[in-house]
């Protein structure tokens, strides 16, 4: 049934969106202190999570272009979180590492994200929240399994989505 709002699948959806809006703007006041983008953050974690890890392998696993894991690697190093380290027999592997710099930073940052979870699932009972996680969870796989169904539709169709 819709209303003057659009469906309810259309408000949840936009409620989504704004949800998602404000979390990135919620990071970026608690981040504009530490001089340190979303981006280079999430590298940073990762890096965090796989020690001694390539730029390439960094790269792959989230989904951006080498040259932009090279950007972001370029600015956490001379900002001292991360070390980069040339493979003695190839040039073109970097083998990258968390300093403990970078760390600290890390840990700086969790305190600060835990406030944000906090405040965002305050009033929230255990029971309320593991059905909302389960809830997103199946919201993703739904769209996932839509993201699957696309690439297929535009391989049949030569590249193109057909109309």
């Amino acid at each position: 049934m819709q209303d003057k709002e659009g469906s309810l699948e259309a408000r949840t959806t936009r409620a989504m969106i704004v949800c998602n809006q404000v979390h990135h703007r919620v990071f970026d006041l608690m981040m504009s202190g530490l001089k340190l983008y979303r981006t280079q953050h999430h590298t940073l974690l990762f890096v965090s999570r796989n020690p001694a890890v390539s730029q390439t392998r960094i790269a792959n696993d989230m989904k951006k272009s080498p040259a932009a894991v090279a950007v972001t690697l370029k600015k956490l190093e001379s900002d001292g979180y991360v070390t980069r380290l040339t493979d003695k027999n190839d040039g073109r592997f970097h083998q990258v590492s968390i300093t403990e710099k970078g760390q600290a930073l890390l840990d700086c940052t969790r305190e600060r994200f835990n406030r944000v979870e906090e405040a965002a699932f305050a009033g929230f009972s255990k029971e309320e929240l593991e059905n909302f996680y389960d809830m997103l969870g199946r919201v993703t796989q739904n769209m996932k399994n839509l993201e699957q169904d696309i690439k297929k539709e535009r391989n049949e169709a030569g590249g193109t989505l057909a109309e």
